[in-house]
């Protein structure tokens, strides 16, 4: 596999260890996954938290046993927390690190269970774990005062940095299936590959996706250098939503019917994507806090 100049070599060998690990355990699970959607009131054994709050009715389930495979794995390649800090157990990922698995994770519409921070080790570690890292007054997080200036690097680094992953990931696998079924479909005789109306479709889609990339690693790769990006997180945030939705509005395109069915990812995708416009902050406060700092002379754009 060719080696992306873009990452150090540590983290291009993540990125390839997860996208095998994605496609060996995750992809052959979407067709019984998407054929069971989820019962009113009745939550999905071992969905990742926060996820059928956002899209009730719309993902799929499986079976606990499926679910604890995943949770295996996960955790037994050191995936699962690979970004909590050491001093609390972790790997002690940083910003590109996590940007990076977390692309790879939403490569697949069923995905592998990570613990992205701290709080989340709540209800999936050990009594042992919560006794010694998460209760004692002397374990608190950060500085006793400081947990608003936490929250907002928090909301840097795990939510709106990573609103860029989902969509890359998410983009970059429908990508490749708009791809392949542009290539298979026939109308008049002629793959649809060969309509320019398609080609157009999806090279649009293509230059969203390595845009997004290099903005949301940059943004990354300084944050790790201990640089204040909460300007240019937003706009990872708002690239994620605005292009992501306005991309998968494209694949569906390409699919036509069948990417409206809930056959297929697409669908699901697509309710996920034009939800990152409105969670973490609406596309519009996030143009608001970018406007705010270039009126204010905070950020470069000379080059």
């Amino acid at each position: 596999m060719t080696p992306d100049i873009g990452l150090p070599p540590e983290l291009d060998a993540l990125k390839n260890t997860v996208r095998q690990i994605i496609r060996d355990e995750c992809v052959p699970l979407e067709p019984e996954y998407l054929a069971h959607p989820p019962l009113e009131g009745e939550p999905d054994n071992g969905a990742p938290r926060g996820v059928l709050e956002t899209v009730p009715g719309v993902l799929g389930t499986l079976s606990a046993d499926q679910w604890d495979r995943l949770h295996h794995v996960s955790k037994q390649t050191g995936i699962y927390t690979s970004f909590v800090p050491e001093e609390y157990g972790g790997g002690g990922m940083g910003a590109l690190g996590h940007l990076v698995l977390e692309e790879e994770v939403h490569r697949s519409i069923v995905h592998l269970p990570t613990s992205p921070v701290p709080m989340f080790m709540i209800g999936a570690c050990t009594p042992e774990q919560e006794e010694k890292y998460l209760y004692p007054a002397t374990q608190v997080l950060g500085e006793v005062g400081g947990g608003f200036t936490l929250g907002q690097q928090w909301l840097v680094h795990h939510d709106r940095l990573l609103r860029g992953a989902m969509a890359l990931g998410i983009l970059t696998r429908a990508l490749e299936m708009a791809i392949e079924w542009s290539q298979q479909r026939i109308t008049y005789g002629r793959p649809i590959a060969d309509r320019q109306a398609i080609q157009w479709m999806l090279t649009d889609v293509y230059m969203d996706i390595v845009a997004l990339r290099s903005v949301a690693r940059e943004t990354a790769a300084r944050a790790d250098a201990g640089e204040d990006v909460r300007v240019e997180a937003s706009m990872v945030k708002y690239a994620a939503g605005e292009w992501g939705w306005r991309s998968i509005d494209k694949i569906m395109q390409v699919f036509g019917g069948m990417g409206e069915t809930l056959d297929l990812p697409i669908a699901h995708w697509y309710h996920m994507l034009r939800h990152a416009r409105i969670g973490g902050g609406t596309s519009e406060i996030h143009k608001f806090v970018m406007a705010r700092a270039l009126l204010g002379g905070r950020v470069n754009f000379q080059g």
